[in-house]
């Protein structure tokens, strides 16, 4: 068992099930909205089976070094390691040293896959992943394993001469080079071929495969224990892969429709229940605008501050806001009632909403604001939709308290969780171990957030993003405006540096939601599309945090990013650190700024 796919899902989850009869399981999860959906739907399935586990959050290579150190190395009764989005880039054997009985379950979205996890020898990793890319992957595989297996041979080979007979050493060698030599035309070209191969598969540049959220709802589909509680956590898992532009809308589509028809067997109302706006846990199938949090902001700004409305209307500068406003004016709405919280407009406006957008937006070029989506109705207070609560989850991991005060949304951590032992260690004066501290903090927060059917720490979560999101829109209308996206080499690149907002852009999940409503801005304004650098100074640890992305022609469609291998080249040379998990972000030292600038160049 090393790379599972669907039908060996149950089988492998049989493997977790009976070991845990025999010793511990941990279970090391990223820092991602994918990431919390798919650890809850897997702990779901832990607890209805009676199995033990310690949930570990960890953000980046660091901390799994620390967990190693403290958890993994210090338990001689674990037998199974779960990572939750993290794991697959790395050769997870090699790092935790496992013992012979010791088995690790990797669900990670993260590609390329480490090839040395998924190889058919290693019977200790075993690697979620789905059926796509199967056929590409025995070819890598065979490969991997032909040039691995013939490379140590020729190696063991070497090492079984003796020293002390260096004439019989010498004649060996003169063997193995007339072998070499002799080797037919077709071998030679094989060997080649297969060494191409696996440079093509590790410099292809970074992608993402299903949302893991996807993956273990599907395991829980197997075992026959999924309900509406798994299902919207899924819904939510690969509605965040979606909006962060890491999965395409075919894939997007395909996992919608099974969720359709799950929605449909889950939800079965009665008339009287549907005439009910907001049934309690219910889900409902509808289509989501693509402007945020419509339904808890005014329609103006919901508008005014979404990426694509922005770039079709030009909302940088004041001809935009005219195009705005003729806008609303078209569909008949009055100024004064679409800058009213939605809640409080007018009933026949909302009614009004969908056929006057369908019937004029098209004039103003906005011709894809819907996609297909689900709402859910929670403790009768509300209605949110799956990117409402994205949105807002991101908001809570990503958010320090620093930056939640200067919003004046500062808000309590949850009492009842083992973060104060998992950060017992730790020195409350060092800078880093503080920003560490918040974190931990946040993860619980916001696993809490989606665990609970409760709307006040996701609502909480929505006021803290719309901050956010409104910080966002300020830097990016300037640096086009004031055309401080600068070409460098073959890319573009954004520095902040300075300014009220830049505490809000300490942290990566921000700067990648900046970078991607940018892009949507230079997708209309530029002829040529280049790669993306969005860099940050973060004041406190004096480090500029940066994270890349490749633009598309279009929203819905992804493309592979090379800048981890130009950075990878770089980390080399002690110029950046890379510890995130997502190898397209990393920091860099405030003084070795410049020099480390020069050198990027997306190849």
């Amino acid at each position: 068992m090393v790379r599972i796919t669907a039908n060996l899902y149950e089988e492998a989850y049989d493997y977790i099930r009976q070991d845990s009869a025999h010793g511990n399981c941990v279970m090391l999860v990223a820092a991602d909205v994918d990431s919390l959906c798919a650890a809850l739907m897997l702990q779901n399935l832990l607890k209805k089976d009676m199995i033990a586990h310690k949930l570990v959050p960890v953000s980046g290579y660091r901390d799994l070094e620390r967990a190693k150190e403290q958890i993994i190395e210090k338990d001689e009764d674990l037998v199974s390691i779960i990572m939750i989005n993290c794991g697959g880039l790395i050769d997870v054997r090699e790092f935790f040293d496992i013992e012979s009985y010791t088995k690790i379950y990797v669900f990670d979205s993260h590609r390329p896959l480490k090839l040395e996890n998924i190889h058919h020898n290693n019977i200790n990793v075993c690697v979620f992943d789905d059926d796509r890319e199967t056929e590409k992957l025995e070819k890598v595989l065979e490969a991997f394993e032909s040039l691995t297996y013939n490379s140590e041979d020729d190696s063991e080979n070497t090492d079984s001469d003796s020293s002390d007979e260096l004439l019989e050493n010498t004649r060996s060698k003169r063997r193995r080079l007339d072998e070499d030599q002799d080797l037919s035309r077709s071998a030679r070209i094989k060997k080649r071929t297969q060494s191409n191969l696996l440079m093509n598969y590790y410099t292809q540049g970074a992608y993402h495969a299903n949302s893991t959220a996807g993956i273990v709802y599907d395991l829980a589909t197997k075992l026959s224990k999924t309900d509406n509680d798994m299902l919207w956590l899924a819904i939510i898992g690969v509605t965040s892969q979606y909006l962060h532009e890491k999965i395409d809308t075919t894939e997007y589509i395909r996992s919608a429709r099974v969720f359709r028809d799950d929605t449909a067997r889950f939800n079965i109302s009665t008339d009287e229940e549907m005439a009910v706006i907001n049934n309690e846990g219910e889900i409902r199938i509808e289509d989501e605008y693509r402007f945020m949090f419509f339904r808890h902001w005014s329609l103006y700004e919901s508008m005014y501050y979404s990426s694509y409305v922005v770039s079709k209307l030009g909302l940088w500068n004041p001809e935009g806001d005219k195009n705005l406003n003729r806008l609303l004016a078209q569909m008949g709405f009055r100024l004064e009632q679409c800058k009213q919280i939605y809640t409080h407009m007018d009933v026949d406006l909302k009614d009004r909403l969908r056929t006057k957008i369908e019937e004029i937006s098209p004039r103003f070029g906005l011709t894809e604001l819907c996609y297909p989506s689900f709402t859910r109705g929670y403790d009768r207070k509300c209605v949110l939709s799956a990117a409402d609560v994205v949105y807002a989850i991101s908001a809570l991991l990503e958010t320090s308290p620093t930056t939640a005060v200067h919003f004046g949304a500062e808000g309590t951590w949850t009492e009842n969780r083992d973060w104060r032992d998992m950060l017992a260690n730790d020195v409350a004066d060092d800078a880093t171990n503080e920003k560490r501290r918040w974190w931990v903090k946040n993860f619980y927060k916001a696993y809490d957030a989606l665990g609970k059917q409760s709307s006040e720490m996701v609502l909480h979560g929505i006021r803290i993003c719309m901050e956010t999101q409104q910080a966002i829109a300020r830097q990016v209308f300037a640096a086009i405006s004031k055309r401080l996206i600068k070409k460098h080499n073959n890319c573009w690149i954004m520095v902040v540096d300075g300014g009220p907002d830049l505490p809000v852009f300490g942290h990566q999940l921000t700067l990648f939601r900046m970078g991607l409503f940018a892009l949507d801005i230079l997708r209309t304004t530029s002829a040529r599309l280049k790669p993306l650098i969005v860099t940050s100074l973060d004041e406190v640890h004096n480090v500029y945090i940066f994270t890349s992305m490749v633009a598309a022609p279009a929203f819905g469609e992804t493309r592979r990013n090379k800048f981890p291998l130009a950075f990878q080249k770089l980390e080399e040379k002690g110029l950046f650190v890379i510890d995130s998990f997502d190898l397209s972000s990393f920091e860099l030292k405030r003084d070795t700024f410049v020099n480390a600038i020069k050198e990027i160049k997306y190849e």
